[in-house]
């Protein structure tokens, strides 16, 4: 009976070995990101419908070492037609020349003790290309405010900053980035337009998280992402088939979970820093006209 047990133990530990090798197991890289793309579907019917889609998230948020918990959230997606030379919004969605961007705002309320973080980061994707055009961020918290803006179009780059920290202040400076980077901010927006085949498997450079009051300089990293698997997973919203993809960096590793059927919502997301996002609602919506005291109920959701 021992024996058996024994035999029984062994073939165990070997098949939990086959498979962790399995799972490391070298995948062959199948080219450029923006080779694996569908940029249809920023042309799909669906943005254009005068309407935003608006994602809440119930998180898990590390600060100073601590995790926080918070269902303040949320994720909005909406296009705008903007000025090729300014990168702003056109008053005149009519005017010729315009840049047409998906815009991503990330915005984050998370209590650290007596004061509050809020946090927001907007990244705008050129939908003819999927690629970023700019990305801001704004950080406000008892300490101080600080404000970042990264710039890539037209074949120039820019990082402008104005921070409350010692030796950092305001300042400008030149940035040289690759066509293809992807801010690591910006996955949630721009992985929605990958083609997700299981056992894909692509390189591309990172852009740094700009997500901090610190005046960062933006770095890349060349990062390996593959599609795992299809499943089912469960969120604060519901059931959802997903894709799982998992990005590999020399920061870490870091799981994404997106719908498998269109609009690829994400769904879930553990970052290499302990950070977590699970989503919890979800809503197209005319946002810009819900600006009455009446309305207020309709976001405490």
């Amino acid at each position: 009976m021992r024996y058996v047990l024994l035999v029984a133990f062994l073939i165990a530990v070997l098949a939990l070995g086959l498979v962790w090798w399995i799972d490391r197991a070298e995948i062959p890289d199948q080219g450029d990101l923006f080779e694996h793309v569908a940029l249809s579907r920023l042309a799909d019917p669906y943005w254009s419908q005068g309407e935003a889609e608006v994602n809440l998230y119930r998180a898990t948020l590390v600060k100073y070492g601590r995790p926080r918990q918070t269902d303040d959230v949320a994720h909005i997606l909406v296009t705008e037609d903007h000025d090729p030379g300014l990168l702003v919004k056109a008053n005149d969605w009519r005017r010729p020349g315009l840049l047409p961007v998906l815009k991503f705002n990330a915005l984050v309320q998370v209590q650290t003790g007596v004061y509050p973080y809020r946090q927001m980061l907007s990244v705008f994707i050129d939908r003819r290309r999927g690629r970023f055009a700019k990305m801001t961020f704004s950080s406000q918290e008892w300490c101080g405010t600080s404000f970042k803006e990264l710039v890539h179009f037209g074949g120039k780059g820019r990082f402008h900053f104005n921070t409350y920290w010692d030796g950092e202040g305001n300042a400008s400076r030149p940035v040289d980035l690759p066509g293809d980077a992807v801010p690591y901010d910006s996955l949630p927006a721009q992985l929605r337009i990958l083609v997700f085949e299981p056992g894909l498997s692509v390189t591309f450079p990172l852009v740094s998280s700009q997500f901090s009051s610190r005046a960062e300089e933006p770095s890349l990293d060349l990062v390996r992402l593959a599609v795992q698997e299809m499943e089912r997973i469960e969120v604060p919203l519901g059931i959802f088939p997903a894709v799982r993809l998992k990005l590999e960096s020399a920061a870490g590793t870091d799981l994404l979970w997106f719908e498998s059927e269109f609009p690829h919502r994400m769904l879930k997301w553990e970052t290499r820093d302990g950070n977590r996002f699970e989503l919890r609602e979800s809503r197209k919506t005319a946002y810009w006209t819900q600006n009455r005291p009446e309305d207020e109920p309709f976001y405490q959701w």
